[in-house]
C-alpha cells in the first residue's frame, strides 16, 4: 500500500513542472438576470443555492429603494419589500442557515423568514447603517455603533447593548465597514493603521495590531473568509491600495494593488483565492500566498466608470464555490458566472486532467475503498499546494 501511495505522489510531483507564469484570462459561463422596473442594483448576497438577496433602486434620479429575495431557478421573487415612503434602505444580512434575511432601513429593522415568505419580527425606531447576523440558530442582528462605543444586538424580544467603552482602542472611522466572524461572536474593529478582533461574548479584545500599514490610510473594506481562518483588510491612500490578509496564526500577507479602483472583494471558499471587482468591471483572482493575480474574468459588460468610498456588496460567491454573482450597473440586475475549475480548484486545467486520470487509475487498482479515498484526498491536496507553489 505504501509503495503505491509513494508512486502516486511521485507521479503527481513530476507532472507539475514548467508552469505558465503569466496572468491568464479565464473563460467562464455568464448568465444575465434582469429585473423589470429596477434601474440599478446596489448590493447582492447569496442566501442559499439558487437564491439571492439584493437591494436596488427603481429610479436613479429619484431615490426609491427596493429589497427582494429572488429564486433564480424558479425565476420568482420570494420576498419583496417596496419602500413607498422613500425611506433609505441601508444594508441587509443573511443568516448562516439561509432561512432568515435581515433588512436595515431608515428607522426600521426587519427580519424575514425566507422559506415561509413572511416577516419573522420587526423593530422600529432603530437606525443601523451596517448589520450582520450573530452565528446563532435563533436570528439575532448585530450593529456596531461607533459613535457611542456600543454593540447593539436585536432579537424578537427587543434590544441588548454591549458597552465597548472599556475596550481601550480608539475607533477612527465612523463609517468603517462592518465585518462579523462567521462562526464566533467576534467582530473586527478599526484601529486606524491596523485592526482589532473583539469577542463580544467575553467582552474583550482577543487580538490587536495597530501599525500594520506604513502611512495614514483610508480603510475601504474588511471581511472574513467562510470559516473565519483568514481576514482581508483593504486600505488606500493617494499613492495606491493594498490588501492585508491575516491568517489564523496571525501571519500577514500584503498585496499591493496599483492603478485601479476596487469596488468589492470576497475570499473564495477554497481559502486560496481572493476575488476583487475593479471599477472597469474586471474580476481579478489573486493567489494571496504568492501575492500575484493569476487569473482574470474580463468578459463582463458595462463598466462602472467610477470608484466608491467603501467596498460594497457588488460581489458574492455561492457556498460551494461554483458560482459567482456580480451586479451589472446598467443591466438593472446581475450576472451569474459559473467559475472554471482552474479557479475553483486553484489548479491549471492540465493538472486537473492529470489528477483525474490518476484517481481513475486508483479506481481499478484493487485497493480497498477507504485507502483509495485517502490517497485521492492526499493527491488533491498535493496538486493544489504544488500548483500554487510553482505559480511564481
Amino acid at each position: 500500500m505504501k509503495i503505491l501511495y509513494i508512486c502516486a505522489l511521485s507521479m503527481a510531483v513530476q507532472s507539475l513542472f514548467c508552469m505558465d507564469k503569466e496572468v491568464s484570462p479565464v473563460s467562464s459561463v455568464l448568465v444575465e438576470h434582469k429585473f423589470p422596473g429596477i434601474a440599478y442594483l446596489r448590493g447582492i448576497g447569496v442566501v442559499r443555492e439558487n437564491v439571492i438577496a439584493a437591494i436596488g433602486e427603481k429610479n436613479v434620479c429619484v431615490r426609491h429603494d427596493i429589497f427582494f429575495v429572488y429564486d433564480i431557478e424558479k425565476q420568482e421573487c420570494v420576498i419583496r419589500e417596496n419602500n413607498d415612503t422613500l425611506r433609505q434602505m441601508y444594508d441587509f444580512a443573511i443568516h448562516k442557515s439561509g432561512k432568515y434575511v435581515a433588512l436595515s432601513q431608515e428607522e426600521c429593522l426587519t427580519v424575514f423568514n425566507v422559506p415561509e415568505k413572511k416577516i419573522e419580527w420587526k423593530h422600529n425606531k432603530c437606525r443601523l447603517p451596517s448589520i450582520a447576523f450573530c452565528p446563532m440558530d435563533i436570528p439575532q442582528v448585530v450593529f456596531h455603533d461607533i459613535n457611542k462605543d456600543k454593540l447593539l444586538l436585536y432579537n424578537q424580544s427587543g434590544k441588548q447593548e454591549v458597552d465597548m467603552a472599556d475596550v481601550g482602542i480608539q475607533m477612527y472611522f465612523l463609517y468603517s465597514p462592518f465585518a462579523h466572524h462567521p462562526t464566533k461572536k467576534e467582530i473586527l474593529i478599526d484601529t486606524g493603521n491596523g485592526y482589532g478582533r473583539y469577542d463580544y461574548h467575553e467582552k474583550k479584545i482577543i487580538q490587536e495590531q495597530k501599525d500594520m500599514f506604513k502611512r495614514t490610510v483610508c480603510k475601504k473594506g474588511q471581511c472574513y473568509n467562510g470559516d473565519g481562518s483568514c481576514i482581508a483588510v483593504m486600505v488606500e491612500d493617494k499613492e495606491d491600495s493594498c490588501v492585508a490578509l491575516i491568517s489564523s496564526d496571525y501571519s500577514v500577507n500584503m498585496l499591493v494593488l496599483k492603478d485601479r479602483t476596487y469596488l468589492a472583494m470576497k475570499l473564495h471558499p477554497n481559502n486560496k483565492i481572493l476575488l476583487l471587482l475593479t471599477h472597469d468591471n474586471i474580476i481579478e483572482c489573486w493567489d494571496y500566498k504568492q501575492k500575484k493575480c493569476i487569473h482574470s474574468i474580463d468578459n463582463l459588460k458595462n463598466p462602472y466608470g467610477c470608484g466608491e468610498v467603501l467596498l460594497s456588496k457588488k460581489l458574492d460567491i455561492s457556498h460551494d464555490g461554483k458560482k459567482l454573482f456580480v451586479i451589472s450597473p446598467t443591466l438593472g440586475g446581475f450576472v451569474e458566472i459559473i467559475l472554471s475549475d482552474e479557479i475553483r480548484y486553484a489548479m491549471k486545467n492540465e493538472h486537473i486532467n492529470s489528477l483525474i486520470s490518476k484517481i481513475l487509475l486508483l479506481q481499478h487498482s484493487g485497493i480497498l475503498e477507504d485507502i483509495r479515498f485517502l490517497i485521492a484526498q492526499n493527491l488533491c491536496d498535493l496538486y493544489s499546494a504544488l500548483s500554487y507553489d510553482n505559480h511564481s
